[in-house]
């Protein structure tokens, strides 16, 4: 666990709530996020984001929060999930950082409110993600895979649960 030295080190030398030792720990929930341990990686992101809100504001705080987002939705705590990025989309907007984070926040508030069957609202979350997929953007415009996907994904979960609702062109 290099990520778990890491934070360790970083919280012998600069202390246990200092921003590099809650960016440690914010990386650690991610890095655990993502090899299928999502009672530790949870864990580590609470308390970097507890660490974090007592710091407020730091231009680190929101993407802590959209880990502990991401992770809360995998889990099923969408709710929660969604709350989490309210609060990052708050303090994104406090730190000059929502023009970055805005399409990943409302990445995760889509699949959060897919997961809740408000799809329409899932679609507007989904719209706001990326520029490509405004009602008005050009034809020619890129859009990222994993935008695609939610978009397939968010369509197929609401065709199913309302058939009359949806038109498949």
């Amino acid at each position: 666990e290099l990520h778990g030295a890491v934070v360790a080190a970083h919280e012998r030398r600069f202390g246990v709530a200092s921003p590099r030792a809650l960016e440690a720990m914010s990386a650690l929930a991610s890095e655990l996020a993502w090899t299928n341990r999502p009672a530790s990686a949870e864990a580590w992101a609470r308390r970097a984001v507890d660490g974090f809100r007592r710091l407020a504001p730091d231009e680190r705080a929101p993407d802590a929060l959209l880990i502990l987002a991401r992770i809360l939705a995998n889990s099923g705590a969408n709710l929660e999930g969604l709350a989490c990025c309210a609060e990052g989309r708050t303090l994104a907007a406090a730190t000059d950082t929502l023009a970055v984070l805005a399409p990943r926040i409302a990445l995760v508030e889509a699949r959060c409110l897919r997961a809740l069957n408000r799809h329409a609202e899932a679609e507007r979350a989904l719209q706001s993600s990326h520029p490509a997929l405004a009602p008005d953007a050009p034809p020619y415009r890129r859009v990222p895979v994993e935008v695609i996907a939610a978009c397939m994904e968010l369509y197929a979960d609401w065709s199913a649960a309302e058939p009359e609702a949806r038109l498949v062109e």
